[in-house]
């Protein structure tokens, strides 16, 4: 039952960062449930809330709090949170020498 409720409150806040479905875009709604759903232990929200830190999404572009939020994604088995830390330290963002063997042990090239 719970983990419906954290998956309900993560998608909740999804709906609420688009607009979709003729709801009014309110991020900070949105940061809010996602961050109340991490709370709560549902990794898909942490990966979410560290795409929109990411992407600058209605809030002012963090790379580094991204990457953490990542790292604690991929320590309760994300495979998204994975695959993003993954393209970051690809793309050379905040990368440098160790971040890229830790690149490695996150994806196969």
């Amino acid at each position: 039952y719970q983990r419906r409720v954290h998956g309900a409150m993560n998608n909740l806040a999804l709906i609420f960062l688009h607009g979709d479905g003729g709801t009014k875009k309110n991020v900070s709604k949105a940061i809010e449930l996602l961050e109340k759903s991490m709370e709560l232990g549902n990794d898909e929200s942490v990966n979410n809330l560290a795409n929109i830190y990411y992407n600058g999404n209605g809030v002012e572009k963090n790379v580094l709090k991204a990457i953490e939020l990542y790292e604690k994604a991929i320590e309760k088995g994300n495979a998204n949170a994975m695959n993003n830390l993954a393209l970051i330290y690809q793309k050379g963002s905040q990368g440098d020498k160790k971040k890229k063997k830790k690149k490695k042990k996150l994806c196969v090239d």
